[in-house]
């Protein structure tokens, strides 16, 4: 009993000192919430996902239904009669609701980093994510939290998505970047935790934007949003206006195969101007812009 106790609090502190970097190395710039450094990512992505989040819990489950069985098959009592083969049973359903709702859920992770920078059509990036919904679902079964979810949008490639407050309200907006049909979309927040239908803004013919972000470019008291499309290899800004509106995408050429998948906006110059940078993923570099006006 007492290697029960310490094992059960050697395992709460080590859950409480795993998550205690999170809170240091997650951040928010440019209104994104997002992992900043490339250690932690990379820890996050390749071990605490796997191992902690899927492989051990995983292991763990089989391993002590497993021996829970052995131990009961070793008893001989007349009032255990039976016990054996409902515990079975329950194995048996507990090994099937694994591999049916959680295992998938590692093969799709797998699945998408492998094929991060494979340039895919429109109608496979739509399946890709009709099936990643059915698998999140699944996942959600397999751990106990299956919750309802109010669509907002469908038939679309969600690859970016960001915070905004497009009226200076106490209200945060969302506006995401769907690469599948070339263009952004706007949710405005009525105030009550939910949200408006979508306002979707053009980024251009066969764009596919990969990346945005929100800045206040042009000095006003309205935010406006800067995106990367990655198949034409231009940068498009929507200056934002009043009540969440924003004007046709202002586009600024690159160069031609860079590709532009993710970037960042920064005073880079520190002249009070609003910068950005960008990741080239066609030519395996990145290149700073800096506003002049």
């Amino acid at each position: 009993m007492k290697w029960a106790h310490r094992i059960a609090t050697a395992v709460i502190i080590f859950w409480v000192l795993q998550d205690v970097p999170f809170f240091i190395f997650v951040d928010i710039r440019s209104n994104v919430c997002g992992i900043y450094n490339s250690f932690w990512q990379a820890y996050y992505t390749y071990v605490c996902f796997w191992f902690l989040y899927m492989a051990i819990p995983i292991t763990i489950m089989m391993i002590f239904g497993i021996l829970a069985y052995r131990n009961l098959r070793g008893l001989t009592s007349v009032q255990l009669q039976g016990a054996d083969q409902q515990l079975t049973l329950i194995i048996c359903g507990q090994i099937s609701m694994i591999i049916i709702t959680v295992l998938p859920t590692c093969i799709q992770n797998a699945y998408a980093q492998i094929t991060v920078t494979v340039n895919k059509s429109a109608e496979q990036k739509n399946l890709e994510f009709f099936i990643a919904n059915i698998i999140s679902f699944l996942a959600a079964i397999g751990l106990g939290q299956i919750q309802v979810k109010v669509p907002y949008s469908y038939n679309v490639w969600l690859f970016k998505f960001s915070l905004l407050k497009t009226n200076n309200s106490f209200n945060c907006d969302v506006v995401v970047a769907n690469t599948g049909t070339d263009n952004i979309a706007v949710f405005l927040d009525r105030g009550d935790g939910s949200f408006a239908n979508r306002t979707t803004y053009s980024t251009g013919s066969s764009s596919s934007p990969y990346s945005l972000s929100v800045e206040y470019f042009n000095k006003d008291a309205y935010l406006d949003i800067i995106v990367a499309n990655y198949n034409n290899n231009k940068v498009g800004v929507f200056l934002g206006r009043s009540n969440g509106i924003f004007d046709i995408v202002m586009l600024y050429s690159m160069s031609y195969g860079s590709h532009p998948s993710s970037l960042v906006v920064a005073d880079f110059s520190r002249d009070r101007k609003m910068d950005f940078g960008v990741i080239n993923n066609g030519t395996d570099s990145f290149s700073i812009y800096l506003q002049t006006c």
